[in-house]
C-alpha cells in the first residue's frame, strides 16, 4: 500500500467505516463511501475532505461548510490543487480496490442466499 499521512489514513478509515457500517450509497453513479473533495480553507490551502455524509453526496459548498464545522485541521492539507489531486488519486486507488472486493463479496453472499430460497 502507498504511504499515507495520518490525516490521509483518517479519510481511508472514513471510507472503510462506511463500508463496514453499511452506510454507503450504491446507485447509478456507483458505490460511494467518501467522495474525496478538495476545498479551499481560510488559510488558502486545499483540504481533501469527504464529499459524502449522512447517506448523501454533498456539493462542494456543503463539503466545505461541513469541514469548517469539524475543523480544517482534521483533514490533509496541500499547497496546490495539483498536490491535492495527486493525493486524492493515491487514496482512490485503495478505495476502488476496497470497493471491488466489497461488491464481489456482496454478490457472493447474495448468490449464497439465493440458492437457499
Amino acid at each position: 500500500m502507498a504511504e499515507f499521512s495520518k490525516k490521509e489514513l483518517s479519510l481511508l478509515k472514513y471510507h472503510r467505516d462506511n463500508l463496514k457500517n453499511e452506510t454507503y450509497l450504491d446507485d447509478k453513479q456507483g458505490l460511494t463511501t467518501i467522495n474525496i473533495t478538495g476545498v479551499t480553507g481560510d488559510d488558502g490551502k486545499i483540504y481533501n475532505v469527504p464529499g459524502y455524509a449522512n447517506g448523501k453526496r454533498l456539493t462542494d459548498t456543503q463539503s466545505r461548510a461541513r469541514a469548517a464545522k469539524i475543523g480544517f485541521n482534521k483533514f490533509p492539507a496541500y499547497e496546490t490543487g495539483k498536490a491535492s489531486n495527486v493525493a486524492a488519486r493515491k487514496l482512490h486507488e485503495v478505495i476502488e480496490e476496497d470497493g471491488m472486493k466489497f461488491m464481489s463479496a456482496m454478490k457472493r453472499n447474495k448468490r449464497g442466499l439465493d440458492k437457499s430460497t
